[in-house]
């Protein structure tokens, strides 16, 4: 029985490994993404970043910092993705990093809960992906009540496109995405729907985005400005 179980591990760790190979994230251990945001004007108003802190099997662990202008760490956040079934599913706590401002975020805890976010690894232009769900619960130390923020995200796959950036080019896929976010606050609640594109790539994950207003007006940018492997 040992051959056999062995050849069964084997199979299973190589068919990980391509799954994982093909993913538009990366798996490899002490990877480092930084992104430079920019406002409207194209002016530099932040950067993220984003270490690959250990892999274990189909699981990669991910630190994400997020820093003002002035180089100030607003958020430290740690969230899972997982390659399986021929796609990542991203944890949900990633959307933690930018859910806070440099006002709040020092007294602040972030309750996440909701759905995995999935991206198959095969991608066709017009294809709708699975639709993401979570909840983002703030409390601030010293506040009367809590802000609890509904996320809802919807994606299509709308093309290929090649993207250079500082860090390098990359074959991308450009996905369009809706956000709806529904606030709860002292009793009031407030509902605003989001308009962005993401430019992903096989074994890095988002090489670029865009964020627009509600008549199509860009308001930010973010990309990849340096990647370490």
């Amino acid at each position: 029985m040992k051959p056999f179980i062995t050849i069964l591990l084997a199979l299973f760790s190589t068919n990980i490994y391509a799954q994982c190979e093909q993913a538009f994230f990366s798996f490899d251990e002490g990877a480092t993404f930084e992104y430079t945001s920019y406002d409207k004007r194209g002016r530099e108003d932040g950067k993220n970043i984003t270490k690959i802190l250990k892999v274990e099997g189909n699981e990669a662990f991910v630190h994400a910092e997020l820093h003002d202008k002035d180089g100030n760490k607003l958020v430290d956040n740690e969230y899972t993705v997982i390659c399986e079934d021929n796609r990542i599913k991203i944890d949900f706590r990633q959307f933690a990093v930018g859910n806070l401002n440099d006002k709040s975020a020092k007294d602040a805890e972030i309750i996440m809960e909701g759905d995995f976010m999935e991206l198959p690894n095969d991608l066709t232009p017009g294809q709708e992906l699975p639709e993401a769900k979570g909840t983002v619960t703030i409390k601030v130390e010293g506040a009367p009540m809590n802000m609890t923020n509904e996320i809802s995200i919807k994606r299509t796959v709308d093309g290929k496109e090649t993207i250079t950036t500082p860090a390098g080019t990359f074959e991308t896929y450009r996905l369009s995405e809706t956000t709806t976010s529904s606030m709860n606050m002292m009793g009031m609640r407030r509902t605003v729907t989001t308009k962005s594109k993401s430019w992903i790539a096989r074994g890095v994950g988002m090489v670029k985005s865009e964020s627009y207003d509600k008549r199509g007006r860009l308001i930010g940018t973010s990309v990849l400005t340096s990647l370490t492997k």
